[in-house]
């Protein structure tokens, strides 16, 4: 039971294609899961303290229309983003 040596040059190839692939897969599963925590820290959620919204409420009791200068004065005011007041203000508006 000689085994030649294009057998052993062929069930190597076929050895190194499967390793490839095994390979292949793992490096695949784990940029899904760095991109994953990416995403997740993207979308972690602070919520707004009581404070913040009081100062939201009584801006938005005052006047619902929200002007450039406004939301920034209000986001220094609360310490909150332009984008994080102009969304707060948005979603009052569509509420009432």
């Amino acid at each position: 039971m000689e085994t030649s040596l294009v057998e052993v040059e062929t069930e190597g190839i076929e050895r190194c294609k499967m390793l490839e692939n095994q390979l292949e897969f793992i490096m695949g599963r784990c940029k899904r899961t760095s991109k994953d925590n990416q995403k997740n820290k993207k979308t972690k959620r602070n919520r707004k303290t009581q404070q913040q919204l009081d100062i939201l409420s009584e801006e938005f009791k005052k006047d619902r229309d929200f002007g450039k200068a406004r939301v920034r004065m209000l986001g220094e005011k609360t310490g909150l983003s332009e984008m994080q007041v102009y969304k707060w203000f948005w979603d009052h508006n569509e509420k009432g």
